[in-house]
């Protein structure tokens, strides 16, 4: 504790999702959450479409030098940006879907001659999106998992600040949303093709994922939410 004032955003956030004394986790909450508070006023002053095409999400998160806000720290920083954890008969029934909360491996591959192993992360949703030019709702269920990294004409991805290779396009949260764009595009091309038309588009996504959402998932979300 005679250390927190000097402690990275990450290591604070890791440490908070850890099972410690009361007193630890306590101060080392009362220290984290502010810094959240900071950064999510200034998502929330700033989040204009050029803010997220012109680079001012990926300044933001190399400014404040985080890549993850932890299980508790995402929560918290969701909850300010208007998300909040979903209803328990919805998590029991993704927890079918999801074989385990927390890491997970997957396959193993190569890349310029070193051997890496994939960490899995899956997110299962169920969704509904309404807008004046659909005759009926677009609702359903699906489970996305990392992969292939995916490019959207929707939403942008960030880089994590201590990982400069990193495509987060490849994050199942973002491949999610990604997907939710491209089919309400398709079924309803001239209510998506302006801002006051994608105004009117609502509905509802559920999600449960395998892990805390790293920081370019977080922006996904507040980028698909508007």
């Amino acid at each position: 504790l005679r250390k927190i004032d000097s402690m990275d955003f990450m290591p604070m956030a890791t440490l908070v999702d850890r099972r410690l004394w009361p007193e630890s986790h306590t101060a080392l909450a009362s220290r984290l959450f502010p810094l959240i508070d900071d950064f999510c006023a200034r998502l929330l002053q700033a989040s204009s479409l050029d803010f997220w095409r012109g680079g001012g999400y990926q300044h933001l998160v190399l400014e404040f030098g985080v890549g993850n806000f932890g299980a508790v720290g995402g929560r918290y920083l969701y909850s300010k940006l208007g998300i909040f954890v979903p209803d328990e008969d919805f998590l029991r029934r993704a927890s079918g879907h999801v074989p385990r909360i927390g890491r997970m491996m997957a396959d193993t591959y190569v890349a310029d001659g070193a051997d890496f192993l994939r960490q899995r992360v899956v997110t299962y949703a169920e969704f509904e999106f309404r807008s004046p030019d659909l005759r009926e709702p677009l609702r359903g269920s699906c489970c996305h998992e990392n992969g292939r990294t995916c490019a959207s004409s929707w939403i942008a991805p960030v880089r994590p600040p201590l990982c400069p290779y990193a495509d987060r396009g490849t994050c199942s949260e973002f491949r999610m949303l990604a997907s939710f764009c491209d089919a309400i595009a398709q079924a309803d091309p001239q209510g998506t093709s302006s801002a006051s038309g994608r105004a009117e588009i609502s509905g509802f996504v559920r999600a449960l994922v395998s892990g805390p959402c790293c920081v370019s998932c977080v922006g996904a979300f507040a980028q698909f939410r508007r």
